[in-house]
């Protein structure tokens, strides 16, 4: 296969344990009428067959350049490393479950190539079984279209349920200006959607070229929340705390804050954000924030990265390490008594984080507040007392 120094097109393969439908998934992808495209798959680690399928393919096709990880670095690290080698100057993502009709890339390389305002198009999408059969038609809910750029970011944030769109052709100048996929953050792809979305137009073609596989999933908040997590790195992974949605809500916030907006534009944009992610979020940002103040308050952020808190590594570049956690840990704390300013046990799970961090006025503040707000809370006036009295020794003794 001939093809230019610089390909046209890279498409990005982030794969894990897919030994099942990755092969189908390269065979739709070569088989594009386009050819002129460089295909980087990126093992992050695999136990199956992944490695072995990818590297047969590679021996076959010489547009195609396997990587792997010897470890899982995370979904979102593997995400981001596909963009990050590519040349081309149109990048897809594609998923090592999923299927393409074969002029799925020249359809929308020709959107593309025909109006410089459009910075991602993509097709209407067919979700299918496992076996490929159809299940039915998606219907997108937004249309990221208009001239404005708030109003392509309101229309957006307010309907995006799947994340087809993040699967179509996108201009590769346009994403190299964003922060690609967040560690840390839930729903990182709706956050680069978002991001996308203020600095062009995204066209969907409506002719259904995209076949999705999509298995029935019920979830629990607590099932959700978990598999969110799975997602990070692993440095980030804890089975202490983490919270994805009030991290998802910044992240919204700080891609409104960082655009080319002028200042009414992003005045206007902000509580609008905060008005649509309470109105679909609420019931998942109570949920992390009950959880998270009940493992402060029980000391269980202590065991980061799966370290249970008997065990905890004393070393000093551990307890730098952890110290940094902590902090990264009380900022998002802060953020959700900014979302939640009434939530109760909130100012107590930030003092109890301020004093591991040896901030010890801050978290006596924090603890007059609670009681304050909450005088019922009897574990926050022990913890006040206890805390006031060693203050008081202490500046006593100089």
């Amino acid at each position: 296969m001939m093809m230019s120094e610089r390909p046209k097109v890279t498409i990005g393969v982030p794969a894990y344990n897919g030994e099942r439908h990755i092969g189908q998934a390269i065979e739709s992808l070569l088989n594009q009428d386009f050819p002129d495209f460089e295909l980087i798959l990126s093992d992050n680690g695999s136990s199956d067959g992944t490695g072995k399928i990818c590297l047969d393919y590679q021996q076959k096709d010489k547009r195609i350049k396997y990587y792997r990880y010897e470890r899982n670095v995370g979904l979102i690290r593997n995400f981001n490393r596909v963009f990050e080698m590519s040349s081309g100057q149109y990048f897809m993502w594609a998923s090592c479950d999923d299927t393409w009709e074969k002029d799925y890339i020249s359809s929308c390389m020709e959107v593309l190539e025909g109006d410089p305002s459009v910075v991602l198009c993509y097709s209407a999408t067919n979700l299918v079984n496992d076996d490929g059969s159809l299940i039915r038609q998606y219907d997108d809910k937004f249309l990221v279209d208009h001239d404005s750029g708030s109003q392509r970011y309101l229309n957006l944030i307010w309907g995006l349920d799947l994340c087809n769109c993040l699967h179509g052709l996108i201009r590769s100048s346009a994403l190299s200006c964003t922060r690609l996929m967040q560690d840390n953050v839930g729903a990182s792809d709706c956050v680069l959607l978002a991001e996308l979305a203020l600095k062009g137009k995204f066209i969907q073609l409506q002719k259904p070229m995209f076949n999705r596989k999509r298995l029935q999933r019920i979830e629990t908040l607590e099932q959700r929340h978990a598999r969110l997590e799975s997602m990070c790195s692993p440095h980030i992974l804890n089975k202490g705390i983490s919270l994805p949605f009030c991290n998802m809500i910044k992240a919204h916030v700080d891609v409104i804050k960082h655009s080319s907006l002028d200042m009414s534009e992003k005045n206007d944009l902000i509580p609008e954000t905060y008005r649509c992610m309470e109105a679909r979020y609420k019931q998942q940002i109570q949920f992390e924030v009950q959880r998270a103040v009940k493992l402060i308050i029980m000391g269980l952020f202590q065991q980061c990265w799966g370290k249970p808190t008997e065990s905890r590594n004393s070393s000093p570049g551990h307890k730098a390490v952890e110290q940094a956690y902590i902090c990264d840990l009380l900022a998002s704390m802060n953020y959700a008594l900014f979302l939640l300013p009434h939530y109760p046990g909130l100012h107590y799970a930030r003092a109890v984080l301020l004093i591991e961090l040896g901030r010890l006025e801050e978290a006596r503040l924090a603890l007059s507040q609670e009681m304050e707000r909450h005088p019922d809370i009897a574990a926050a006036r022990t913890l006040f007392q206890r805390l006031d009295t060693y203050l008081r020794e202490r500046r006593a003794n100089g």
